[in-house]
């Protein structure tokens, strides 16, 4: 078992211009495995070192090298090599067990995972170790998970084909419109489409005694359930009068990206020596700010803190502020019980007031639709203070106006042609996938989980029209 001195001068190659003579360890007293390494004299903080119970080095983060962002950027297979050197000075021996499974790039980060594998040769997920480094090959931080494991194989197993069954029996599609996010997806046009979402209805993975598995729903995730909004004629309360802005004088507006920023105060003299002027996200008392379309009556986004309430208690029940929220939201869209349903969660939103939990506003969603269909991620958000009932937050998203006629006009293919046409080219690939075990050691079961066709990843949707299939861009996975 190696000691905490003898861990340290392992790492110091990690921690870049510090000398061994310069290093203190400083131990927790309510978890002795955990140590700051800290810099004699000075008190800086270089790195964090925690070993287990067995003295056995778990885990490795060099603050140092947080301190400046990289410059350079190495190719993938030379930050494989570091990190493979890492494994070779400081675990000696176990290196011989890992295999090299991955470099992710994060933008300016490069994840490195080795793993061990099964006599099949199956990887074994977080069983080795894992690695974070700036692109310039500097080590922010590795994760130790070697150990003791458990390896479980059925003594019958269900075939590939008859996995594949019993997965397409299982999966459920949802038609929506949704935008082809370019980051997200190969050939992504950030358009919106007409298509039948698999994302949340696709089985996890399927067991080898031919159990169907769905993390979503071990979790207990539903997707949320919609009302839809009442159609007699509404009070309607434009936005700037809701929130207070009407009566305010303008103090600040500034053009950004193609949107005006603006902030109004009822007390002007104090809020223009305010440095908070400049930042959207920090809030101002006596002041409002608000984002909307350049040379455009949209309002995209408001907020101000609560108005001073003096010791009056909390004035405002949900009812009544559903209804606050459902005057600004036809305000601002006259036809919203048209456009827009509620989205059914609890609103209540909750300040910790000694120690007590005490309601302090309430949170509306609501979600845009076209018809009977869900335009995915286009919704606008309204918080309403309990104590005031003042509006303190509105939100709408940026393609809230969309108008979705277009992909409406020509009739979708149906449900089945769109499963068939998504299941054609995948098969079902036997993985262990990884199950913790009250504290002791993982146990690792052989499941089967589709395999897609190249290129990217996982197909997450069918358009409903053009048929294409939304496959997940994964060129981040640089090397497997």
């Amino acid at each position: 078992m190696e000691t905490l001195n003898q861990w340290v001068k392992k790492l110091l190659p990690y921690m870049e211009g510090v000398r061994i003579d310069e290093i203190e360890i400083e131990t927790l007293e309510d978890d002795p495995g955990s140590c700051m390494l800290v810099r004699r004299h000075s008190g800086e903080m270089i790195a964090e070192m925690v070993l287990d119970g067995e003295g056995e080095l778990r885990f490795f983060s060099c603050f140092r090298a947080t301190e400046f962002a990289p410059v350079v950027t190495l190719a993938p297979h030379m930050v494989r090599r570091i990190a493979e050197q890492f494994i070779r000075s400081v675990f000696n021996d176990d290196a011989k067990i890992l295999g090299f499974s991955s470099v992710v790039d994060l933008d300016s980060i490069y994840s490195v995972d080795f793993v061990r594998k099964d006599m099949d040769g199956i990887e074994l997920p977080n069983s080795g170790v894992s690695f974070s480094f700036w692109k310039d090959g500097r080590l922010l931080d590795m994760t130790n998970h070697m150990g003791p494991l458990i390896l479980v194989n059925e003594e019958e197993a269900i075939s590939p084909e008859a996995a594949l069954d019993l997965f397409m029996a299982n999966l459920h599609g949802e038609l929506k419109i949704s935008r082809y996010d370019g980051e997200i997806y190969v050939d992504g046009d950030n358009e919106f489409h007409l298509i039948y979402d698999f994302l949340t209805g696709t089985p996890d993975e399927v067991k080898m005694d031919g159990t169907v598995f769905s993390l979503a729903e071990e979790l207990g995730y539903h997707q949320p359930e919609f009302e839809r909004l009442p159609k007699e004629r509404m009070t309607r309360t434009p936005l700037t009068a809701a929130i207070g802005a009407d009566k305010m004088s303008l103090v600040y507006e500034e053009q950004l990206d193609g949107a005006d920023y603006e902030v109004y105060s009822d007390r002007p003299e104090l809020s223009k020596q305010d440095e908070r002027l400049y930042e959207y996200d920090e809030p101002m008392e006596h002041a409002v700010k608000m984002i909307s379309g350049h040379r455009s009556d949209r309002i995209y986004s408001a907020m101000r803190l609560p108005p001073e309430n003096g010791t009056q208690t909390r004035s405002v029940g949900k009812g009544e502020a559903y209804e606050k929220a459902l005057s600004v939201l036809f305000g601002e869209f006259p036809d919203a019980d048209r456009l827009f349903r509620l989205r059914k969660e609890d609103p209540e939103l909750y300040d910790d007031e000694n120690g007590d939990l005490e309601v302090s506003g309430y949170q509306f969603i609501f979600d845009r639709f076209h018809g009977d269909l869900q335009i995915e991620d286009e919704c606008v958000e309204i918080d309403i203070d309990a104590a005031t009932g003042t509006v303190v937050r509105y939100d709408a998203s940026e393609r809230i106006g969309f108008c979705a006629d277009a992909l409406t006009s020509e009739a979708p293919i149906d449900i089945e042609a769109a499963k068939s046409l998504y299941m054609s080219n995948i098969r079902m690939r036997p993985v262990r996938a990884r199950n913790e075990n009250d504290g002791g050691a993982p146990v690792y079961e052989l499941v089967y989980i589709p395999e897609f066709p190249a290129p990217g990843g996982h197909i997450h949707a069918v358009d409903a029209h053009s048929l294409e299939m939304w496959t997940v861009d994964t060129g981040a996975l640089l090397e497997e």
